[in-house]
C-alpha cells in the first residue's frame, strides 16, 4: 500500500490524493459488506443524521486490497510521515461509512468532542459516489478546493482546526472505508513548535485538579498553546500529571532549552511577554489585586530544576 505515501499537495491545506487506488476485486466485497449491514441496528441519531457507520474487523477486509489497514506496521509509517509521534499510544478504528444525501454536508474538521487535543490523520478510499458532484471539498482561508475524489479514489490528511473539510450537497449517497489514527496531544517527551535556537522553552500544565472532566483541561491547554505560539513562543511541553515534569524538563534542556516559562492550562501570553521573560532569571509573574496576588505563570533556570 505505499501509493498512500505520495507526493502531499499543500493546497489549500496537507493532503495526499491518489486516484483510482481500489482495485477491481474490492468493489464486490465492499459492496456485499454494505448488503449485509444491519441498517435498523444503528442508533436512531446517527440514521436521522444521514451516517450510517459500522465497525470492521480484519476478516472483512481480508480479501480485498486493504487488509493491511489493521497492520500497526503501516499505522506507525503513517504516523511518521506526517511526523506525528506516537510513543504514549495510539487508538484507531476502520468503519465502513455509508453516508446518505444529508450526511456530512457541513464544514468539519474530524477532531470531534476532543477539539484539537490529539492528533487524528485520516484515510478513506471512496467504494461507491453515486453522484459526481457529491465530491469532498477542502475549505482554505480565501477559496474551497475540490478534491474531484470519485469511486475508487483515496483521500488522507491529518487533522487540525483548519482543515474543515464537507461533502458536497446533493442526491446521491455516499460508500467509504475509513482508517482513523488518533494519538494524544499531552506528551512530556515531545516537543510542541520545536525550534533549536530558542533559550525558552514552555511547560503547559494541564493537571484536572480543578476542572469536572480531563478533556476540558487538555483544550485550555491547546488553547494556550496556541496563544504562545501565536506570540512568538517555541519548544511547547505538556503535562497532565506531576511525575511527567522532570520528563519534560529533560526534554527541553536537551533541545537546547535554559529556562522555562511554567503556565497553567487556560493560561494566556500577549506579544511583550516573551522579551519579558527573556529578561527575568526566574520568579512569578502576576498581577495584584487589593490582597491578593493572581499568578499567571513562573520562569524557572532549568539548570536548577533537577
Amino acid at each position: 500500500m505505499d501509493y498512500i505515501f505520495d507526493t502531499i499537495n499543500n493546497e489549500p491545506w496537507p493532503h495526499v490524493i491518489v486516484k483510482k487506488a481500489l482495485v477491481d476485486n474490492d468493489y464486490s466485497v465492499l459492496n456485499d459488506l454494505k448488503s449485509s449491514t444491519d441498517v435498523w441496528s444503528m442508533p436512531v441519531e446517527d440514521r436521522q443524521n444521514g451516517i450510517i457507520t459500522r465497525t470492521l474487523k480484519p476478516k472483512d477486509l481480508a480479501e480485498t486490497s486493504l487488509a493491511s489497514v489493521f497492520d500497526e506496521h503501516l499505522h506507525h509509517k503513517i504516523f511518521d510521515f506526517w511526523n506525528v509521534p506516537f510513543d504514549q499510544g495510539y487508538s484507531y478504528n476502520v468503519v465502513l461509512d455509508w453516508c446518505q444525501p444529508r450526511g456530512m454536508n457541513h464544514w468539519h474538521c474530524d477532531l470531534g468532542n476532543e477539539y484539537d487535543t490529539c492528533d487524528v490523520i485520516t484515510l478513506q478510499w471512496y467504494v461507491d459516489q453515486l453522484q459526481h458532484n457529491r465530491t469532498l471539498l477542502l475549505k482554505g482561508t480565501d477559496n474551497i478546493y475540490d478534491s474531484k475524489c470519485m469511486t475508487g479514489d483515496f483521500v488522507m490528511f491529518r487533522s487540525t482546526p483548519h482543515t474543515q473539510h464537507m461533502f458536497n450537497q446533493g442526491d446521491g449517497q455516499r460508500l467509504s472505508i475509513r482508517l482513523r489514527l488518533r494519538t494524544n496531544l499531552i506528551r512530556p517527551n515531545h516537543i510542541h513548535h520545536k525550534k533549536e535556537d530558542d533559550p525558552v522553552g514552555v511547560i503547559i500544565d494541564c493537571k484536572d485538579m480543578e476542572s469536572p472532566k480531563k478533556d476540558i483541561e487538555h483544550s485550555l491547554g491547546n488553547l494556550t498553546r496556541l496563544n504562545l505560539s501565536n506570540n512568538g513562543f517555541n519548544n511547547i511541553c505538556l503535562i497532565e500529571h506531576a511525575d511527567q515534569f522532570d520528563t519534560a524538563v529533560n526534554t527541553l534542556q536537551e533541545n537546547g532549552c535554559l529556562k522555562a516559562l511554567i503556565i497553567f492550562a487556560g493560561g494566556v501570553v500577549n506579544e511583550n511577554t516573551k522579551d519579558q521573560i527573556l529578561n527575568l532569571v526566574h520568579g512569578y509573574w502576576g498581577h495584584k489585586s487589593e490582597d491578593r496576588v493572581y499568578r499567571k505563570y513562573m520562569v524557572i533556570p532549568l539548570d536548577e530544576v533537577i
